[in-house]
C-alpha cells in the first residue's frame, strides 16, 4: 500500500479524524501558549530583569508545585475513569462531584500551608501578595478540570476559552507593564485572567453538561482518592523535577541565578510540551483500545503504541539537534546577550525532550492505561528522591550547570526503570499484542 493510500485511510478512519481533533485542540491551546510565551517572555525578562524574573519564576515554581497536589492523580486517573463511562452519564456525574470535592479540600489545605510559610518564612514574606496572587492558578485548575474534557475527548472547547484569557493577558501585559516595579500588577492580571479562565469554563460545564457540584458519598470520595493517589505520587515527582528544583535553587543561588536557568529551561519545556500533546491526546484512547482487548475484540493495541512511539522518537531526535546547535541563537535573538548564560542550559537539557518522549511512552501509554499505576508511582517517587538529594549535594557546588545535569540524570533513571520493569514482565502485558 503506498504512503498516499495510507494517509487517505487515516484521514478517512473516525477514530483517527477524532484524535486528530483533539490533537489539533491541544496543538492549538499549547501553540498559543508557546507564541503568547514568545512575544511575552523577551518581554518581560528585559523589562523586570533577571532578578525580578528570577523573584517571579521562585514563586511560580512553589505555586505550582502546590498545584500538583491539588490536581492530585487525576489528570490520569479521573481522565481514564471519565473514558470509561463516557457513555454513562450519572457515573461521570459522581466520578466528577466527587474529584472536585477532593480538589476543593486539597486546595484549603495548600492554602492554609501557604499563609503558615508567609508568616514564618522571611523570604516569602518580603514578596507574600506575589505568592497570593499567583495561588489564583490553583483556583483556576479547579474551576477548569482538564480531566473531564480529556476523558470524553472534547479538548475543542476548553481550549476557546484558555485563548480568550490568554488573548486578554498579553494585551495586559504590554498595555500596562512598564518596569520592573510593575512585578505585583503581572502577578495580579495572572490572576484576574485565572478567575476568569476557571469561571468561564465551569459555567459551559453547567450549561453544557448538566455537571454539577453534588453530595458525594464516604465511598465515592474514598475510591477517588485511592484511585489517584498512585498518579500523584508520579506527577508530585515529576514536579519535583519541573519546579521544585528550581526552587531549591533559589534557595541557595540568588533570584538572578534562577532567571538564568529559568530562561533556558522554558526553552527546553517548548519541546517537551509537543511531546506531551501526543502523549495527552492518546492516553484516553489507548486506554478504549486495552478495554476492548480484554473484552475480546480483535484489535492491535500495541501497533497503535508502536506508532505514536515513532513520532514521538523522530521529534525528540529533531529537537535535541535543532536545541544543541542552535542554543546560542536562540538565546541571542529572542532574549538577548544579558541571558547569554542560557545557552549552556539548553545545549545540556536538550537531551531532555527525548529521554522525556521514550520515558512517558513506557510508563504513561503502557502502565498507566493497563493500571500498573503503583509501579509507576515507584520508579518516578525512588527517582525524585535521588533528584532532591542530588541538588542539596550539587547545586551548592556547581549551581544551575549541576541541576541541569541532575535533571538529565533523572529522566535516564526512569527511563531505563520503566524499560527494565517492562522486560521483566511481559507476561502481564501479552494481550497487547
Amino acid at each position: 500500500m503506498s504512503l498516499l493510500k495510507r494517509v487517505r485511510g487515516l484521514i478517512r478512519n473516525k477514530v483517527w479524524q477524532k484524535l486528530f481533533e483533539n490533537f489539533l485542540s491541544l496543538s492549538v491551546l499549547q501553540g498559543l501558549t508557546f507564541i503568547i510565551e514568545f512575544i511575552t517572555l523577551p518581554y518581560l525578562t528585559n523589562i523586570f530583569g533577571s532578578t525580578i524574573f528570577g523573584l517571579i519564576s521562585f514563586a511560580l515554581s512553589f505555586i505550582l508545585f502546590l498545584q500538583v497536589v491539588t490536581e492530585y492523580g487525576f489528570n490520569h486517573s479521573g481522565t481514564r475513569d471519565t473514558s470509561k463511562n463516557r457513555n454513562n452519564p450519572e457515573k461521570i456525574q459522581k466520578i466528577y462531584s466527587a474529584i472536585n470535592l477532593v480538589r476543593v479540600v486539597l486546595s484549603i489545605i495548600c492554602l492554609v500551608l501557604l499563609v503558615v510559610i508567609i508568616n514564618v518564612f522571611e523570604k516569602f514574606k518580603q514578596n507574600s501578595i506575589i505568592f497570593l496572587l499567583l495561588f489564583g492558578l490553583i483556583i483556576q485548575s479547579i474551576l477548569s478540570p482538564t480531566w473531564f474534557f480529556r476523558g470524553i475527548e472534547k479538548m475543542k472547547y476548553i481550549t476557546i476559552i484558555n485563548f480568550i484569557g490568554k488573548v486578554l493577558l498579553l494585551i495586559l501585559i504590554f498595555a500596562f507593564i512598564k518596569s520592573n516595579s510593575d512585578y505585583t500588577l503581572y502577578a495580579f492580571f495572572i490572576f484576574i485572567i485565572a478567575v476568569f479562565i476557571g469561571l468561564s469554563t465551569q459555567i459551559f460545564i453547567i450549561k453544557k453538561y448538566k455537571m454539577k457540584f453534588h453530595k458525594s458519598s464516604f465511598a465515592d470520595i474514598k475510591f477517588q482518592f485511592s484511585n489517584g493517589f498512585f498518579m500523584f505520587l508520579v506527577y508530585l515527582s515529576t514536579n519535583i523535577i519541573n519546579n521544585l528544583n528550581p526552587f531549591i535553587l533559589g534557595l541557595v543561588e540568588d533570584y538572578s541565578t534562577v532567571g538564568i536557568f529559568t530562561v533556558g529551561y522554558r526553552v527546553i519545556q517548548v519541546f517537551i510540551l509537543i511531546i506531551s500533546l501526543i502523549t495527552t491526546t492518546v492516553f484516553p484512547h489507548i486506554v478504549q483500545l486495552i478495554n476492548e482487548n480484554k473484552a475480546g475484540k480483535d484489535v492491535n493495541t500495541f501497533s497503535f503504541i508502536k506508532k505514536t512511539f515513532l513520532l514521538i522518537f523522530i521529534i525528540g531526535i529533531i529537537s535535541l539537534l535543532f536545541l544543541f546547535f542552535f542554543a546560542d541563537l536562540i538565546v541571542k535573538i529572542v532574549f538577548g546577550v544579558k541571558y547569554v548564560d542560557s545557552i549552556n542550559v539548553i545545549r545540556i537539557l536538550s537531551f531532555a525532550p527525548l529521554l522525556i518522549g521514550i520515558s512517558h511512552t513506557l510508563a504513561l501509554q503502557i502502565l498507566v492505561p493497563l493500571e500498573f499505576d503503583s509501579v509507576v508511582a515507584k520508579i518516578y517517587g525512588s527517582s525524585a528522591i535521588i533528584d532532591v538529594v542530588l541538588c542539596f549535594i550539587f547545586i551548592p557546588i556547581y549551581g544551575y550547570i549541576g541541576l541541569c545535569f541532575i535533571i538529565l540524570i533523572t529522566r535516564v533513571l526512569q527511563l531505563v526503570l520503566s524499560f527494565l520493569w517492562i522486560m521483566r514482565h511481559k507476561a502481564k502485558l501479552q494481550f497487547l499484542t
